[in-house]
């Protein structure tokens, strides 16, 4: 028996979805764009440089405090 249209747009025919497998499921994100991808390496970046800045910050206010004790 042919389900009718209104049975078919209810849902009542019993018809589930698919199962989509995971691995098909984790295949379908969206990649990345140029700009996307150019921020990242931009946050990357800039993240590296405060790492190296605070570094030379800590080792210069170490430096003085030590000094200053002298």
């Amino acid at each position: 028996m042919k389900p009718t249209f209104e049975e078919m747009m209810s849902g009542r025919t019993g018809m589930k979805r698919p199962e989509v497998p995971e691995s098909i499921e984790a295949s379908k994100k969206p990649s990345k764009t140029a700009m996307e991808k150019t921020s990242d390496a931009a946050k990357e970046l800039i993240d590296t440089e405060t790492q190296k800045r605070d570094a030379k910050t800590a080792a210069l206010r170490k430096a003085r405090m030590a000094r200053d004790k002298a």
